[in-house]
């Protein structure tokens, strides 16, 4: 069985691939690619940093080129139908952009300097309000990071208002569930969905946080543990209904909260579960009716 432990870093994490196989979408244009990302999640993909909402974001952003564009934006359109269809309009996120780097000036002491970048590396960010960047350095970092940073603005929401402030800083739901005091009960799942996701699994285990990272601060701990759960869905699913007692679960738990109540009829466990087993629609709309 593998585990994870709390000092592993996002960079060997990201080598978990997608179990979301690609789709028809590979043998589209990007022009094509960005108005199916946009019919679906309600928001701009985009390439260039004018094309952002206005906000705070690393000091550099560099394009990329034509074919990286058009890998990312199959990625972007992949991962994002793990969410339900509107759901970042919903919850008032306005686009997501895609570059070839994220590099800042100033460090946050969790990564060195970059001398090729000439600045320090960073994997994405959220403007706090409504839109999110993300670097594409790998086929593997990159969805890893669209839903870290997408995790984020859910974070800051709730029922479809956003509140940096009032929802994102403070947690005090988040803390009684890892000490203890109010802690989640088990996912419940039915026996034979259970079985499907075991056989879908990879043995992985999260014991405690997601990684180093997670140190940063009760946001980035919440984000890391979205990532994870969003890149290893069966094995996730799996520790959630059956190891309900590890902090780890608890985490997972917690961020599955947390999607559900974004908006007035965001994701629950059914449709998560019905993602992870790559089920249609039209099944997964069924599933998380039953799941209510």
């Amino acid at each position: 069985m593998k585990r994870f432990s709390p000092v592993l870093s996002l960079s060997f994490l990201v080598l978990i691939p997608s179990f979301v196989p690609a789709d028809d979408a590979v043998k589209e244009s990007l022009p094509q690619l960005e108005k199916a990302f946009g019919d679906y999640a309600g928001s701009r993909l985009v390439f260039a940093v004018k094309d952002l909402p206005e906000g705070s974001y690393h000091d550099r952003m560099p394009p990329l080129n034509k074919d990286g564009r058009l890998r990312a934006a199959r990625i972007a359109l992949r991962e994002i139908r793990k969410l339900p269809p509107r759901y970042l309009e919903k919850m008032g996120l306005k686009a997501v952009g895609i570059f070839a780097a994220c590099i800042s000036n100033q460090g946050d002491g969790f990564r060195p300097y970059d001398e090729p970048l000439k600045g320090y590396r960073f994997f994405g960010i959220y403007n706090g309000k409504n839109a999110v960047a993300a670097a594409y350095y790998s086929d593997t970092q990159l969805p890893a990071t669209l839903h870290h940073e997408i995790f984020h603005h859910v974070d800051a929401t709730l029922h479809g208002q956003t509140g940096y402030t009032i929802n994102f800083v403070r947690d005090e739901r988040f803390q009684a569930a890892l000490s203890g005091a109010e802690r989640y009960p088990p996912l419940r799942l039915v026996e034979t969905e259970l079985a499907a996701l075991r056989k879908l699994s990879k043995g992985l285990v999260l014991e405690k946080a997601a990684s180093s990272y997670a140190e940063k601060s009760v946001g980035e701990d919440k984000a890391e543990t979205a990532r994870y759960l969003m890149t290893s869905l069966p094995d996730a699913l799996v520790q959630m209904a059956t190891r309900p007692e590890l902090a780890g679960s608890q985490r997972l738990l917690h961020v599955l909260h947390k999607y559900e109540h974004a908006v007035s009829d965001g994701p629950d466990a059914a449709w998560f579960v019905s993602v992870a087993l790559g089920r249609s629609q039209a099944q997964k709309s069924n599933a998380t009716t039953r799941g209510r």
